[in-house]
């Protein structure tokens, strides 16, 4: 199991090996997860206008929820999911439930997209953003952190 260690060098943030849901040689306790969200990902939904009109103004003005796709469910309880996304982690968003999956079709964008997943996670509001940029490798699936900001 891997885990977010808040002890960075410089920008860029390091794994460390856990065993539990403590962050090996710590008391800190796993409180959140990070979701790896491709470059690719943010061009196909397109770019930095989405990610505004979504999780500056859809979100926090509307109260509305955004369906994140996961293979596996997390083992732990988890609070927040951090999104990285195209190298950087971007947003905190709080968890409201991860339910079973199935084909869902979201209309988000002129043209409806329907997708199917085993799990889906729902995040809300309140969206917070980092106060300087957090640089992180990018990877497949989630990794377990604490808090990060």
């Amino acid at each position: 199991m891997w885990h977010l260690s808040s002890l960075a060098t410089g920008k860029t943030l390091r794994l460390v090996r856990g065993t539990s849901n403590n962050v090996q040689g710590t008391n800190k306790v796993t409180t959140g997860i990070i979701k790896c969200l491709p470059k690719k990902w943010l061009d196909d939904v397109g770019g930095e206008k989405y990610l505004d009109r979504v999780f500056h103004h859809v979100m926090v003005e509307r109260e509305a929820e955004f369906f994140m796709s996961l293979a596996g469910k997390p083992r732990y309880d988890v609070l927040h999911c951090y999104l990285l996304i195209a190298g950087l982690l971007r947003f905190r968003l709080n968890i409201a439930a991860i339910v079973e999956g199935g084909t869902m079709t979201f209309r988000d964008r002129p043209i409806p997209q329907t997708w199917t997943a085993r799990y889906w996670m729902i995040l809300t509001a309140p969206v917070a953003e980092p106060k300087e940029r957090m640089l992180m490798r990018g990877f497949q699936g989630f990794r377990y952190t604490d808090e990060l900001f």
